[in-house]
C-alpha cells in the first residue's frame, strides 16, 4: 500500500471516481481524499484569482475616485473664477446705476423741478415724485 498514495495522486479523475464506486472499504477512503484534495487545490486557485482581479478592479475604482475628485476641484475653482469674473464686470454697472440714481434724486429733491420728470434707461420720463417715493429713502 505505500505506493497505492502514488498512483492515487497519478490517477484521472474518472478512475479515482470509480473508486470511490468501487465496494473495496480501503479504496473508497483514499480516492474520496484524493478528490477533495484536488478540488480544495482548484478552489484554493480560484479564490487567489478572484482576489487579484479584485485588488486590481480596487485600485482602479480608487484611482478613477482621484481622477473625480480632482475634475470636481478644477470645476470648482473654475466656478470661483467665474463668480470673480462676474463680479468685475457688475461693479462699474452697479456703480453706474448708483450715480445715476443719486443724480435723479438730487435734481427731484430741487423745489423747482418737483412736476419735472426724470429720464429713465430707455428714455421714458419717470415723474420725479416717483422716484423720490422709489428711491427717497435711500438717500435720506
Amino acid at each position: 500500500m505505500a505506493n497505492f498514495s502514488k498512483k492515487l495522486e497519478q490517477a484521472t479523475e474518472e478512475e479515482l471516481y470509480s473508486w470511490v464506486n468501487e465496494l473495496d472499504f480501503r479504496v473508497v477512503p483514499l480516492a474520496s481524499d484524493e478528490l477533495t484534495r484536488r478540488y480544495l487545490r482548484g478552489l484554493r486557485k480560484s479564490i487567489r484569482l478572484f482576489n487579484k482581479k479584485s485588488s486590481e478592479q480596487t485600485e482602479k475604482m480608487i484611482r478613477l475616485t482621484w481622477l473625480i475628485a480632482g475634475l470636481t476641484g478644477v470645476l470648482v475653482v473654475g466656478l470661483l473664477v467665474q463668480i470673480y469674473l462676474a463680479k468685475i464686470q457688475v461693479a462699474p454697472i452697479l456703480s453706474d446705476q448708483e450715480r445715476n440714481e443719486r443724480q435723479a434724486y438730487e435734481f427731484c429733491k430741487e423745489p423747482g423741478n418737483a412736476s419735472l420728470g426724470w429720464p429713465d434707461s430707455i428714455g421714458r420720463e419717470i415723474p420725479c415724485n416717483e422716484v423720490l417715493k422709489m428711491i427717497g429713502d435711500k438717500y435720506k
